[in-house]
């Protein structure tokens, strides 16, 4: 019959942001760039984040892409913090 049909409701979520892990090589040769990735929690959520460093004499890294460029010998952290 042409008047049969089902019909089924289904909720949009955007899930939230838990978790941020960086994974990183554990060094860079001075003068040459390594990339910053992350992996988040849940696994469905919005991973944006914006890249810093902890003394850019030592390591600059690019905000928006995770790029870590090497200026010095030394130790910096890399942070990725969610927008």
């Amino acid at each position: 019959d042409a008047n049969v049909k089902a019909e089924a409701t289904i909720k949009v979520v955007r899930p939230e942001l838990t978790g941020i892990e960086i994974v990183l090589a554990d060094s860079v040769v001075e003068g040459f760039t390594t990339n910053a990735t992350i992996t988040v929690t849940p696994q469905f959520a919005d991973g944006s984040v914006t890249w810093s460093s902890s003394d850019e004499n030592i390591a600059v890294v690019d905000p928006a892409t995770g790029v870590v460029t090497g200026k010095a010998v030394g130790k910096v952290t890399i942070t990725a913090t969610a927008k």
